[in-house]
């Protein structure tokens, strides 16, 4: 454990690094515990106070054809760099791709208010007047090479539809699948990427947050509403807190009256329960994932 020397830590280890004593001693703690330890080091202080490496800054194939085509990425769209580059190569790109279904979702609304830019912007074959970005211009240089008015006058007749069902498989009819994060809180755009989608395949590979990656869908092509993920125990240390199935409420919340047997073979000495690991968790039971990353901290999602 390279982090036991840190501030943080060493209260708890006193430099020590046996996986017992971290267990007793270190508690679970959520992002409002260490933040004054990460305020400190966002104000100058050495970051080592809380983790030993130094902080430099804050901040498939089950489809026929994938390499045939083009992946296009979706990222955080920001409206002073709406460039029409995804409609001109509309036909070469059999994959959709972006980190979590939100941003998607995003960039479909983001179609809506800006779709008649884009257009002209193709029609003319130049960007508009007021982006002025020169690395900007210059990538979209060889790709908004000349004028193309029948490509505009296409893209044109498929955003004034009133429908905006299926409009991912208009717009770029080869594409296989759609490639999001659709797990917890992303779940809720689960509807309206099918309904943009139109039939096209929502493909959910992992489970991750910004604590760690939990896991991965060994069967890609399930529904996301049925997909399972299995645990890479290699991402980061994983514990699992009882709770109640019914109310989804905190075992180690419950008063010793009617805690079952079970639950209290894993209460210690303060009548609270402790979290357990993977080996010990049982069949049918419910769990809060406890995890500890790199850095030495326990986050409870």
């Amino acid at each position: 454990m390279r982090n036991a020397g840190t501030e943080y830590l060493s209260q708890f280890l006193h430099g020590q690094t046996d996986m017992q004593l971290f267990k007793k001693n270190v508690p679970i703690v959520t992002y409002e515990d260490i933040k004054p330890y990460i305020d400190r080091i966002a104000h100058g202080e050495r970051s080592d106070i809380l983790l030993a490496d130094p902080i430099t800054q804050f901040i498939q194939r089950y489809f026929d054809g994938l390499d045939q085509g083009k992946t296009m990425n979706l990222h955080f769209v920001k409206p002073e760099m709406k460039t029409p580059s995804g409609l001109l190569q509309h036909h070469e790109v059999v994959r959709i791709s972006s980190t979590f279904a939100s941003v998607l979702v995003r960039s479909i609304k983001f179609l809506e208010d800006y779709w008649k830019e884009m257009c002209s912007n193709i029609r003319t074959g130049c960007l508009s007047d007021w982006n002025t970005d020169r690395a900007c211009r210059n990538a979209m240089s060889s790709i908004l090479a000349r004028p193309n008015p029948e490509l505009a006058d296409t893209i044109e007749q498929i955003f004034k539809d009133e429908s905006w069902e299926g409009i991912i498989k208009k717009l770029w009819p080869h594409t296989k699948c759609i490639l999001s994060i659709v797990t917890g809180s992303m779940s809720e755009y689960i509807s309206l990427l099918d309904l943009y989608g139109g039939g096209i395949p929502l493909v959910s590979l992992i489970y991750t947050s910004s604590e760690a990656t939990f896991g991965i869908n060994l069967n890609p092509l399930s529904k996301p509403s049925d997909a399972s993920y299995t645990f890479l125990l290699n991402m980061a240390y994983f514990e699992f807190l009882l709770v109640n199935k019914d109310s989804g409420e905190k075992a180690q919340k419950f008063e010793l009256d009617g805690a079952s047997s079970e639950s209290l073979e894993m209460m210690n000495e303060n009548g609270n329960l402790e979290p357990v690991d993977l080996t010990n968790v049982k069949l049918g039971q419910c769990y809060e994932v406890v995890v500890t990353t790199s850095i030495g901290k326990d986050s409870l999602l």
